[in-house]
């Protein structure tokens, strides 16, 4: 049985940061979970992607008009997970995934594009 597997989206003030947060596990096709939006204090906020197991490491970018930050997980091959989920709190107005071509692909629509870099712990 393969671990569970938690990657975090983190902004504040039109800055973001995905947070990489991967259990010990082999890399092997992955399920996305499920997509969870949770408000901090201010203008912040994370979006939280439970996967069944340890996806491989994302591909990312991020686009100023219209403001979205895209996430591309190779080998996650089924949504498990809504696929929209509008949020409208914070920086976030929605959250979007689809699966295809072997990857899913996670967007996070903002209201305002910022510097954003990821990291992973």
């Amino acid at each position: 049985m393969g671990s569970k597997s938690k990657y975090a989206v983190k902004w504040s003030r039109g800055i973001a940061l995905l947070t990489l947060s991967m259990l010990a596990g082999v890399v092997q096709s992955a399920v996305l979970e499920s997509v969870e939006y949770q408000p901090l204090q201010g203008d912040r906020g994370n979006v939280v992607l439970s996967f069944d197991s340890e996806p491989a490491a994302p591909n990312s970018f991020s686009v100023d008009k219209p403001a979205r930050i895209s996430l591309d997980f190779p080998g996650v091959d089924r949504l498990a997970a809504p696929r929209a989920q509008d949020v409208n709190q914070g920086s976030v107005r929605q959250i979007i995934a689809a699966a295809g071509n072997g990857r899913v692909r996670v967007v996070v629509a903002l209201t305002s594009s910022g510097a954003w870099y990821t990291s992973q712990n």
